[in-house]
């Protein structure tokens, strides 16, 4: 599957996929950070999606959270709403 995005859609979807993925498990930027063998400010410059990732940095994002490159950069889920 080939995504067309423009560089800031991309920037933004990663930023939001990566605070969803971290906080649902539990896991810090530094973790993140460690675990992908990245610097950490690269990863606080990923969440506040000032710049694109490198196919490098995306790679070794995904594998340290064993997740598919795409899935990183796709738009995020919608919010579930809990209301009856």
């Amino acid at each position: 599957m080939e995504l067309m995005l423009t560089q800031d859609e991309a920037k933004q979807n990663l930023a939001a996929n990566l605070r969803r993925i971290l906080d649902d498990r539990k896991l810090s930027p530094l973790g993140l950070a460690e675990r992908a063998g990245v610097p950490r400010p690269t990863v606080y410059g990923l969440l506040d999606a000032k710049f694109v990732a490198s196919s490098l940095i995306l790679h070794r994002i995904a594998q340290a959270l064993d997740a598919d490159m795409d899935r990183l950069i796709e738009a995020p889920p919608e919010p579930v709403s809990h209301r009856a």
